[in-house]
């Protein structure tokens, strides 16, 4: 396994900058993916949660491409820097500047495995090393692209990474659909009067 320098494996973009306050036109072409669109783990594939918006001007370094790891630059605390693959095809969608954009360019490096080492705790710790900010914590390109670094094992080893990832965020998942299905029966009782 080896230690890399996040910039020999992946190409960095920022997000797109807007210049005011973020207005949807649902007849707008352009979608916008913002922090608030990204739940660690969770694939984007579907363009239904993202706001319509204008763009007469765009750096094109700003719109998404299939594959990309997208990541919240902009956070308070460990685990407030989420990370996953944006997986559409086809859509005009640009990120915004809370968000980092990963484009990995070498061979035998799979984007599915840098999106859950960054959420992994390891991944979190060290991204959390290279934030700037007292109150509202950032992460910036430079810093991400030139200090982050992160081992690469075997792309079989990717692989199984990967799956075991998606596996323990489905788990979660199914605990936590059973937690509130538990919680929703004890109000469910709670709420018939006691026969005496």
């Amino acid at each position: 396994m080896q230690l890399k320098k996040l910039s020999t494996l992946a190409n960095i973009f920022s997000g797109y900058t807007f210049r005011n306050r973020i207005e949807s036109d649902i007849s707008e072409n352009f979608f916008v993916l913002q922090a608030k669109n990204i739940d660690k783990g969770h694939k984007i594939i579907s363009t239904d949660a993202l706001l319509r918006v204008n763009l007469p001007k765009i750096n094109s370094t700003s719109l998404l491409k299939k594959n990309d790891v997208v990541l919240v630059s902009k956070g308070f605390s460990l685990g407030s820097f989420r990370s996953t693959l944006f997986m559409i095809d086809d859509k005009q969608v640009v990120a915004n500047s809370s968000v980092l954009i990963i484009r990995v360019k070498k061979e035998g490096v799979l984007s599915g495995y840098i999106s859950a080492y960054l959420n992994s705790d390891e991944g979190q710790y060290k991204l959390l090393s290279l934030v700037s900010g007292s109150y509202i914590q950032s992460i910036s390109k430079r810093s991400l692209a030139e200090e982050f670094i992160l081992p690469i094992p075997s792309l079989r080893e990717q692989q199984l990474i990967v799956d075991l990832s998606v596996n323990i965020d489905k788990q979660r998942e199914y605990y936590n659909r059973k937690s509130v299905l538990m919680g929703t029966i004890l109000d469910s009782i709670l709420k018939f009067p006691h026969i005496s």
